[in-house]
């Protein structure tokens, strides 16, 4: 099956999720780390399987697929993957953050698990949280690190 053969019974949230994730590979792409249209179509499915069936609700659905699909992708050491993984922690919050001020320290939003729980993505925000805290602490950060 493809992407086409259920894009009419699933338009809209096939162009919800599409449109969340062109956002995120612009994120991505500073980084040389963006998807496809493999993931892309993994992902919507996923979505469009999830509302099929009633399984999540829609924001955990998408937050699993940004843990699962997403986050795996991002590792590194420098600059760019720091603001990178603070842009992605706009979309995991759906909140507007001050990148230049957390680019010199990060520490207030991987300090503070309260507003992470309350996130959009909660589950990708502490992720994020994690490998930021990484990033500073270690100056390396992966998706795998434990």
């Amino acid at each position: 099956m493809q992407l086409v053969d259920v894009y009419r019974d699933y338009k809209q949230l096939t162009e919800e999720t599409t449109e969340l994730l062109v956002k995120i590979n612009g994120i991505l792409e500073q980084i040389h780390s963006h998807v496809g249209f493999r993931i892309r179509d993994a992902v919507c499915f996923y979505m469009i399987y999830n509302d099929r069936f009633a399984l999540l609700s829609k924001e955990a659905a998408f937050d699993m697929q940004l843990l699962q699909k997403i986050l795996p992708r991002i590792q590194g050491s420098n600059s760019s993957v720091k603001k990178a993984l603070l842009q992605l922690m706009q979309v995991a919050q759906d909140l507007s953050l001050p990148i230049t001020e957390y680019m010199e320290d990060a520490s207030k939003l991987y300090l503070s698990p309260e507003t992470l729980a309350a996130s959009k993505y909660p589950q990708s925000a502490r992720k994020i949280a994690f490998m930021l805290r990484r990033l500073e602490e270690d100056g390396f950060t992966s998706y795998w690190l434990s």
